[in-house]
C-alpha cells in the first residue's frame, strides 16, 4: 500500500515537473514563431536619397509593397515614375537581403525621403506552407503536453474498473 501511493506521489511529481516544463518552452516557441509570418506597416521611414541613378537600401526589410514616398521637407508626394523599388536585393557591403530604392530624376537626388508601405521584415517566411508548418509546430506541442500531463490520469482511471 505505502509503495503505491509514494509511486502515485511521484508519479504526480514527475507530470507536475513535466508540465511546467513544457509550458515554459511552449511560450518562448509560440514568441519566437509568431511574429515569423507577421507583415509590417512602414510609416514614413527616413531615408536620404543618392545622386540620380544612386541606390540607397532600406536594410530593415527585404520586401516592400504599397510603397508611397515623400518629399521629406515639403510632404508631397514623390511620384513612382522617379524611383525604382528592387526588393530581396542583396546589399553590396553586408549580403543582407534588403529593400534598393533607386533613384530616376534628379529632381529628387540627395533630398530627403519618407518612405511608407506593407513590409516584410527580415525573418519573414516567404512559403504560405512554411507559415501554416511553423503556426502547426505550436498546436502539436500543446497537444503533446496534453497528452504527458492527461496520460497517467487516463492510466489510473484505467485502473479502477
Amino acid at each position: 500500500m505505502e509503495n503505491k501511493a509514494q509511486m502515485g506521489i511521484s508519479m504526480m511529481i514527475i507530470v507536475f515537473i513535466t508540465a511546467i516544463t513544457g509550458l515554459v518552452l511552449f511560450v518562448s516557441v509560440a514568441q519566437t514563431t509568431g511574429p515569423l509570418g507577421d507583415l509590417t506597416t512602414v510609416q514614413n521611414q527616413s531615408e536620404t536619397a543618392g545622386a540620380n541613378g544612386a541606390t540607397f537600401y532600406i536594410e530593415e526589410y527585404k520586401h516592400i509593397t504599397d510603397v508611397v514616398i515623400l518629399n521629406a521637407t515639403s510632404n508631397t508626394t514623390i511620384g513612382a515614375g522617379n524611383y525604382t523599388v528592387a526588393n530581396n536585393q542583396l546589399h553590396p557591403t553586408t549580403g543582407a537581403l534588403t529593400v534598393a530604392v533607386t533613384v530616376d530624376d534628379a529632381e529628387f537626388a540627395s533630398v530627403g525621403w519618407k518612405v511608407s508601405g506593407t513590409a516584410q521584415k527580415l525573418d519573414y517566411i516567404d512559403s504560405s506552407g512554411a507559415r501554416s508548418l511553423a503556426d502547426m509546430i505550436i498546436v502539436f506541442f500543446a497537444l503533446a503536453i496534453a497528452v504527458v500531463v492527461m496520460g497517467p490520469v487516463v492510466k489510473e482511471v484505467g485502473n479502477f474498473n
